[in-house]
């Protein structure tokens, strides 16, 4: 047990730090402390012969993918005109989506089928429980206030995993959980995640047909309500109709951009921002339809220095590196997806985390949903062939899948 707590922490944990890139804020005598976990995640492989047939097939195949993109990118930055390569960016994004996505996938890979969701439960509820204990210790119970080195949006995205894992397979909400990720929740205040959520498990209900099992509704109707009642989704659905009316009209500024960011003023909401943001990235395929313009112009061709990508995956992709490389992301998710309806528990995983990357994060944070999207493959595979792997996990994942 304590083996596979190691694995299942250790590979969030490097899911969670992502940033390998040396910046200013993460190095330690010269050297990125995000890489540390990187080199202990391998050593750990390793030391624990992780590597199998399968997650060394799923692994391969996903890096034969990038290196397809990245051949289409420098053969698009030699043919194509008004097409640029911030190198530094595309370092940057690699690095993070090829090192910690498959790193975090064959740490995880190495715990069998029901305890990986367990872990992934307690892993959050501990996330949980220190930011309940630093907010307490500060006496700062606002938005405002730290989440553990993360953004407010970013750290419910991650504690939406625990949650997911305890509602659709442990099945159980307990005083603690409901005590500890209310809490997150509430302080957090982010109405994307929360809506991806439920959405998520209320298809989980009606695929599994649970949905009118009042037991399980009622879980879908207390989350239902906490959106209900937040106001934060009460403002975004009445800024809806404004930004729908003028879409082609709204202009946001980066002065206006950061103080939103660093509460100065209330000059534009964040809805504004993303709805502003998306229609420079149609304005940018209305020029470049096919090819974009190139890894990491977008702030560049915008000049929205202050957000520096459109918080959408698909129009950060599109826009930046063109429509092939959008198919080739596109089209190994709609496959695991897909796998919702073969009852492969991974695949609400991989739908939820294709979700959030629709209305926040850059490419980077696109390992949230890669991993799960490999995930569902791996587990997908076993649960088909009988073939050696450890701890009998196939036997167990037949069962699943």
């Amino acid at each position: 047990m304590l083996r596979d707590r190691l694995l299942v922490f250790l590979g969030l944990f490097i899911l969670i730090v992502g940033v390998l890139y040396p910046q200013e804020k993460n190095m330690i005598f010269g050297i990125p402390w995000t890489w540390m976990p990187l080199w202990f995640g391998w050593a750990t492989i390793i030391c624990l012969k992780l590597m199998n047939p399968i997650n060394i097939k799923v692994s391969f195949l996903y890096l034969m993918l990038s290196l397809t993109v990245l051949f289409i990118v420098f053969l698009s930055s030699i043919s194509v005109d008004d097409y640029d390569i911030d190198l530094a960016h595309l370092i940057d994004v690699f690095s993070v989506l090829i090192l910690t996505t498959v790193t975090s996938f064959i740490l995880l890979s190495g715990v069998e089928y029901s305890k990986l969701l367990r872990l992934t439960d307690h892993f959050f509820l501990i996330l949980c429980f220190f930011l309940l204990i630093s907010r307490i210790v500060d006496n700062d119970f606002s938005r405002e206030g730290s989440f553990l080195g993360l953004g407010p949006l970013t750290f419910i995205k991650y504690v939406s995993i625990g949650l997911l894992s305890r509602v659709i397979h442990i099945q159980k909400i307990n005083l603690t959980s409901l005590v500890l990720y209310g809490f997150a929740f509430v302080m957090a205040d982010s109405k994307g995640p929360t809506l991806f959520l439920i959405v998520t498990y209320l298809l989980f209900l009606i695929v599994n047909g649970k949905f009118f099992s009042l037991k399980k509704l009622s879980v879908g109707i207390l989350m239902l309500g906490f959106i209900v009642t937040n106001d934060r989704v009460i403002s975004f659905l009445d800024e809806i109709p404004y930004a729908i009316e003028n879409f082609s009209s709204i202009t946001v500024t980066n002065t206006e951009v950061d103080n939103n960011s660093s509460g100065i003023g209330n000059e534009v909401s964040g809805t504004i921002i993303r709805i502003y943001a998306i229609s420079q990235s149609l304005e940018i395929l209305s020029e470049n339809l096919l090819f974009g313009i190139g890894p990491g112009q977008w702030p560049v061709v915008t000049g929205m220095t202050s957000i520096e990508y459109p918080h959408n995956s698909i129009l950060e992709i599109w826009s930046e590196f063109g429509l092939l490389v959008l198919i080739i992301f596109l089209y190994p998710g709609w496959l695991a997806i897909k796998k919702i309806y073969q009852r492969n528990v991974y695949a609400y995983f991989a739908l939820f985390g294709f979700m959030t990357t629709l209305t926040s994060g850059s490419i980077r944070d696109l390992r949230f949903f890669i991993l799960f999207v490999l995930l569902t493959f791996f587990f997908s595979y076993i649960g088909k062939r009988s073939v050696h792997y450890p701890n009998n996990v196939e036997k167990e994942v037949q069962a699943h899948a």
